[in-house]
């Protein structure tokens, strides 16, 4: 038989009527136990949140460190282009000077020999002009002779005779004259410095051609550094807004934890703590009732509230106004029916889920029954007791669509790499020899990332790698499969899922639950309820539509090694907690507790390893 349950209106705790002379009962020992608890609760979150700070900041430092090296190597690309093209300059006065002077000489004698060239043709010209003056008194002569022609006309023999030998003394001075103006010389001279002058525009442009190739090699070279600039500055963007979430997260964190241990710390001054105590109660939500359940409570109210991630794409998710969907909202809603009650999904994001198992998201607020969003049982979750898996997945490497360059881990040197912010991924990379700058001196290492990125930001784990700020993304399956294969998903054609396994084994999924005796039944009917589950066809169904396919395993927290508690595990402290009720309520029927040891859930089956 179960322990009794006093279903109490949640409005009024049981403990309003704690009064002075009641300090030392049952319920003001368990209020305040529980009070404290949930303040050393509250304390541990931020701790947890600021070594995950302390870690990002860590990640921006050697980014910046990153940042500072690009820039110096671009300085010294802008140096090295400055002396070279310096060099290049000079190289080029020097040959053009040097061609310029040849240029000048050769002009300089062309410019001589056709001075030589008129000094001959004016002589050449001065003897035609006698010959043509000659020619003209000849001409005169003829005319007057001609005159007296007649018997005498013979004295024109002696002019014609004249005029031949003109003719003839006129055409030797017209040959010299030919080859005076024969500029063969000049021609040959000119053409020497044509090629001297092709020649010298030939090298011009050699070097030209040379400036051209090193300023290109400069120009992408600082185009590489400028481009990884940028991609370590957009990195540096996404990372402060994560710790500014993180900031504001620990602020109020703080502020809360604050709040109560201040409230906690003026109850000893009042001089009715009893009845100062039942505000703090009402405040905090907290079960003052010895005797409360969480499971009865469930069944009570008629709904379970349930921790989940709002923005978990394929696992819980939703566009506009539309009822979230997705596979663990699927798997909650059936086990709400199994247990006979509604769904009240609490949203809240992934990271900080397993605080609502302790704390509301307000102080107006109860926590939640359990936690169903994608939760890998982890020793980073404090006070946290594990159902069995509910299911197995693989993690898997993205990429952008039909980015050839991304085949494998193996391809991520030098370049960044998404990641969800889990401990379990950041195991699972390490495991498979990926380093970053908090893990570079660990052996074993063989692929040396530019940058990772941890994403708490759920809505940002698909732009992220669409839009180019990280080259590849490991995430679970669940999470991208949808992404990639929806009808209606927007990232649908722009990324896709590399086939393969990074973990060496499945990965798996629990629900969680507070590690208290009170949630003890909760999560025996969470187990009872998977164990059936797993044979149904609705299952089958669900885990084909959500991530392609059944993926079977038998592993479970117990795997982990690492002291993480379920059921089994927290047996013992819910039987002791009977005993200990028992002994402050002898007249009660808590002694007639059901053997629960004996029941099925616990025996060393398939189900339970």
């Amino acid at each position: 038989m179960a322990l009794p349950i006093k279903n109490l209106d949640e409005s009024a705790p049981k403990s309003a009527s704690i009064h002075h002379s009641q300090l030392d009962s049952l319920e003001f020992r368990v209020a305040m136990a529980r009070i404290q608890e949930r303040l050393a609760y509250r304390v541990a979150m931020v701790g947890s949140d600021l070594d995950g700070q302390h870690r990002l900041i860590e990640e921006i430092q050697d980014w910046t460190g990153k940042l500072d090296q690009s820039v110096d190597r671009t300085n010294h690309q802008v140096d090295a282009a400055l002396n070279t093209f310096s060099k290049l300059v000079g190289d080029l006065n020097v040959g053009l000077r040097a061609a310029f002077e040849e240029m000048g000489k050769g002009l300089e004698e062309t410019r001589k020999l056709l001075d030589d060239k008129r000094v001959d043709l004016e002589t050449v010209l001065d003897a035609v002009g006698q010959i043509g003056k000659t020619i003209r008194m000849l001409s005169i002569n003829a005319q007057i002779a001609s005159a007296k022609a007649g018997e005498h006309g013979k004295t024109f023999s002696v002019v014609a005779q004249e005029i031949k030998g003109l003719a003839n003394e006129a055409t030797e001075s017209s040959n010299e004259a030919v080859k005076i103006m024969n500029l063969a010389d000049v021609e040959k001279l000119l053409a020497n410095f044509a090629a001297i002058s092709s020649d010298t525009l030939s090298r011009t442009n050699m070097a030209l051609i040379h400036t051209d190739e090193e300023f290109r090699k400069v120009v992408e070279g600082s185009r590489a550094e400028l481009s990884e600039i940028s991609t370590n500055s957009r990195i540096v963007a996404e990372t402060i807004g994560a710790i500014r979430l993180m900031a504001d997260r620990l602020v109020e964190k703080n502020g809360h934890a604050n709040h109560l241990s201040q409230e906690l710390e003026g109850l000893w001054l009042e001089s009715d703590p009893g009845r100062a105590l039942h505000p703090l109660i009402r405040s905090e939500h907290v079960r003052s009732d010895p005797d409360f359940d969480r499971l009865d409570d469930i069944r009570a109210r008629g709904f379970v509230r349930i921790a989940i991630e709002p923005d978990f794409k394929g696992l819980s998710f939703r566009f506009g106004r539309e009822p979230l969907r997705g596979l663990d909202v699927e798997y909650a809603k059936a086990f709400a029916s199994w247990i006979g009650v509604k769904c009240q999904f609490v949203e809240f994001p992934w990271d900080q889920c397993t605080n609502l198992l302790w704390v509301g998201r307000s102080d107006h607020e109860p926590e939640a029954d359990l936690i169903w969003s994608a939760l890998p049982p982890s020793p980073r979750y404090q006070k946290v007791a594990y159902s069995d898996s509910y299911t197995y997945l693989e993690f898997v490497l993205a990429r952008r669509k039909g980015d050839a360059r991304i085949q494998g881990l193996s391809d991520l040197n030098g370049r960044a790499l998404g990641c969800i912010n889990d401990p379990a991924a950041l195991k699972t990379l390490e495991e498979a020899g990926v380093r970053w700058s908090v893990n570079a001196d660990l052996p074993g290492g063989h692929i040396r990332l530019g940058n990772l990125i941890t994403y708490s930001d759920q809505s940002r784990i698909h732009d992220c790698l669409a839009d180019g700020v990280v080259d590849a993304f490991a995430v679970d399956k669940p999470i991208y499969y949808w992404a990639c294969t929806g009808h209606d998903s927007p990232w649908k054609d722009r990324i896709e899922i590399l086939s393969g396994n990074l973990a060496s084994q499945p990965w798996y999924y629990s629900v969680g639950v507070a590690d208290t005796p009170s949630s003890f039944r909760l999560l025996r009917e969470i187990n009872r309820f998977l164990k059936w589950y797993r044979t149904q066809p609705a299952r089958r169904d669900l885990e084909q539509a959500w991530q392609g396919g059944v993926i079977e395993s038998r592993i479970n927290y117990q795997s982990e090694k690492a002291g993480l508690r379920g059921a089994p595990e927290m047996l013992k402290d819910y039987e002791q907690w009977i005993e200990f009720l028992d002994e402050f309520e002898p007249e009660s029927d808590a002694s007639t507790i059901e053997t629960i040891a004996d029941e099925p859930e616990f025996e060393d089956d398939d189900d339970a390893q």
